[in-house]
């Protein structure tokens, strides 16, 4: 980078102007983007996993709400079933998928396919069965470890070899060899595909790497200081990229990983109680799941990374007093984090998005690919250790959001185009600004709009769809985002408004919860602008009382307490039992 710096600074120079000040700025620029950091000969997860095998034998390394494992005990348990995925043909670099509930098993298996040599294939298993077909079909996993009680839902699909993490276990701790199992893993080696969303209306699966794992683990642990004395929690769905963090995270620095059920993880109450209960120490959550949860009730809880979305200046004010709150940012191509920033509860702006993590490096440039000055507004390219390989079977796609790193003197360096605008603030620190292009984060969820809106045109009746992601005040209600999609019929059809909760029903097998809309409006044509675009501003706000269901009136005291209760806080006058 520095080399085509001094180039940009020479040629100011040579023009004349402020020269004093512009050779400053572009100096701040390289000085913001030296993160080199050495990490030793540690090239793959399953070297540093063995660092703290030696240290930590008989602490615990990983618990569930029904067992628990010693850093000792896990270790053995990855042996054998390391053993036993070799044993049956596992090659380098093949996909293992893995569907399993929160547990010490699903551990155990990851650990288990990174030391084989494998590329971990997270399955979430609540996730919608279309979703995961199509997930199987492109990516073509060797061999799928399930639990028994889950592998119904993929006898169809075409695996030909299942492996039991839970029940019937025996079969691969009995038939593996006992051994201490050694393989030496490469640093470019895959590590894991991940699936997001995609614009054509498909997941799209990104390649990581296990140099990009190892960067992550190491600069994050030391970030945010994680002790083997504390409890972090693995809050996220295996099918999102914080898992990745929470767990090698965790087990890098000797600590305990502590996992939980769905149901013990919903947001509210659940949530507060498993966090007090199960003694958590550390934690990634999304801005928008705080507000359901009682600061001053977790003393325990000293260490808070929110993440997915933007952190506003109330929760840094609320949730940065009693313990250390990083904001964190970093899209799945960048493994999961390229930048954090420890908040400041008294700093009156919403917290910006940081500095780059070690062996990252951060840019802001305009359509020309030239740094933008301080303060002004560009896109954020990101570069370093931790970027994918690229999309799996997607070169094109690969090719246009990856390209050479025009800052870099290393031959071969990349940046990732995230499509995401910032600016750098006069201290380095970079300040999120939004999307460019259509791809939002709800809730902590990445979602591409064209993924929902292509479900929608295969609806029977439906002849166009457009969703947008909008604020809930624009429509009456808190500040938090929300998934309004646009209908137009064909001509000659009806789709009445109390058809809304069968769409819904129809979408549930195809996309996951947070990608069905919350609010819905028919149009008989969408605004269009002079030079024939639609024009989304036009476009008018759903009517709330149009959208609710067929209405059912309370039956009892309860009932009517609650309905008013919900007509309250969503600002709507009725509000029946079954709306959801």
């Amino acid at each position: 980078m520095k080399r085509e710096l001094d180039t940009i600074a020479c040629n100011i120079l040579s023009s004349g102007g402020n020269e004093k000040s512009n050779l400053s700025i572009m100096d701040k620029i390289a000085d913001y983007n030296r993160t080199e950091q050495n990490f030793g000969n540690y090239t793959s997860i399953p070297s540093l996993f063995e660092k703290q095998v030696k240290n930590r034998q008989q602490y615990t390394a990983v618990e569930d709400e029904n067992s628990e494992l010693t850093y000792a005990e896990l270790d053995r348990k990855v042996n054998l079933l390391t053993s036993w995925l070799i044993k049956n043909g596992l090659k380098r670099e093949a996909a293992v998928g893995v569907c399993c509930e929160s547990s010490v098993e699903l551990v155990v298996a990851i650990l288990a396919i990174l030391k084989a040599g494998g590329v971990y294939l997270p399955l979430d298993p609540h996730y919608p069965k279309e979703r995961l077909k199509y997930i199987l079909n492109d990516s073509k996993p060797a061999i799928l470890l399930t639990q028994k009680s889950l592998v119904s839902s993929f006898e169809a699909m075409g695996i030909a070899l299942h492996c039991f993490l839970d029940k019937e276990a025996t079969i691969w701790q009995s038939s593996a060899s006992k051994e201490p199992f050694k393989l030496s893993v490469a640093a470019e080696s895959l590590a894991y595909i991940i699936y997001t969303s995609g614009s054509s209306g498909k997941p799209k699966g990104t390649m990581l790497t296990h140099q990009g794992l190892v960067n992550l683990a190491l600069s994050q642990g030391k970030v945010f200081a994680i002790q083997p004395e504390q409890r972090v929690l693995q809050f996220a769905s295996i099918n999102f990229d914080a898992s990745v963090s929470e767990i090698f995270m965790t087990l890098v620095a000797g600590a305990t990983l502590c996992m939980a059920s769905k149901v013990s993880m919903e947001a509210g109450r659940a949530l507060q109680t498993t966090l007090r209960q199960r003694q958590i120490n550390a934690v990634t959550l999304a801005p928008v799941v705080l507000p359901l949860l009682n600061s001053q009730s977790l003393p325990q809880l000293d260490t808070l990374i929110v993440a997915g979305e933007a952190c506003s200046q109330e929760i840094a004010s609320l949730w940065g007093r009693d313990r250390k709150l990083f904001n964190a940012y970093g899209p799945t191509e960048a493994t999961v984090c390229a930048s954090t920033q420890l908040c400041d509860p008294e700093e009156e702006i919403a917290p910006p998005i940081g500095k780059p993590i070690d062996n990252m490096r951060l840019y802001i440039l305009d359509n020309d690919f030239s740094p933008v000055p301080l303060g002004s507004s560009g896109e954020l390219y990101i570069a370093g250790a931790g970027l994918a390989r690229g999309y799996l079977n997607r070169t094109d796609l690969t090719a246009e959001k990856f390209l050479p790193d025009p800052f870099s003197e290393k031959v071969g360096e990349r940046m990732y185009k995230t499509g995401d605008l910032a600016r750098y603030l006069d201290d380095g620190r970079v300040e999120f600004l939004g999307r460019i292009d259509d791809q939002v984060k709800i809730r902590g969820f990445r979602i591409e709009l064209g993924d929902i809106e292509s479900q929608l045109r295969k609806l029977a009746g439906v002849n166009d769809a457009l969703v947008l992601a909008v604020s809930d005040s624009e429509i009456g209600q808190s500040n938090e985002k929300i998934l309004v999609a646009y209908l137009t019929i064909q001509e000659g059809r009806e789709l009445q408004v109390a058809s809304f909760s069968k769409i819904k029903k129809t979408l549930k097998p195809l996309l996951p919860d947070y990608m069905i809309p919350n609010e819905w409006v028919l149009l008989e044509r969408f605004p269009v602008t002079p030079n024939g675009k639609i024009d989304r501003k036009a476009l008018p706000k759903p009517a709330r009382d149009e959208t609710l269901s067929v209405y059912s009136a309370p039956t009892d005291e309860v009932e009517k307490t609650l309905c008013m209760i919900w007509s309250e806080v969503l600002k709507r006058e009725q509000v029946g039992v079954h709306d959801n």
